[in-house]
């Protein structure tokens, strides 16, 4: 079975469960079994919407630009079983090789070793493939991280200058 198609059914098995609940909370007559109904149904509605968050969103797939360029947002840090999927899907940008790999870290408020782990594999297979990273939208709090494991120097910020010949060639 397909992740959607199971994502679907965890999603449609949940709202099933809210609605009972709710229809049980409007039904029964003591306030005190119709608010437990209710939070139950507050509850299953929850449930329901991280399951649909939990599969969307962590990644948006690599978009071309002109020149070749490929765009990568990072919507939400790579926890649990994610950083798998998420280098995969990250690694999927550079084939073939774009002309430069920009990855936003838009969502990512401070650098766990999940996320390290995640960027450590695809700035290596870049390096390895000969494609420039740059990435974008870092706060200080990741930048700090990054500099402090050595991986910023395998990749340029935007504003930074371009990196000399010498860090381009070394070996990750």
């Amino acid at each position: 079975m397909n992740l959607r198609r199971e994502q679907a059914l965890t999603v449609t098995a949940w709202l099933a469960l809210t609605a009972a609940a709710v229809w049980a909370g409007v039904e029964l007559y003591p306030y005190w079994l119709q608010f437990a109904c209710l939070i139950a149904a507050a509850a299953s509605l929850r449930m329901a919407l991280h399951t649909l968050r939990h599969h969307i969103g962590r990644v948006s797939p690599g978009r071309r630009f002109g020149g070749g360029r490929a765009v990568i947002r990072l919507k939400q840090p790579a926890t649990g079983e994610n950083p798998d999927r998420v280098t995969q899907n990250l690694t999927a940008a550079l084939d073939p090789p774009p002309s430069v790999l920009e990855i936003s870290l838009t969502g990512i408020r401070t650098l766990g070793t999940d996320d390290a782990q995640v960027l450590f594999t695809v700035l290596r297979t870049a390096h390895e493939r000969g494609v420039p990273v740059l990435v974008t939208h870092a706060n200080s709090h990741v930048r700090t991280a990054l500099h402090s494991m050595g991986l910023d120097r395998f990749f340029s910020y935007p504003d930074d200058r371009p990196r000399s010949k010498e860090h381009r060639g070394e070996q990750l």
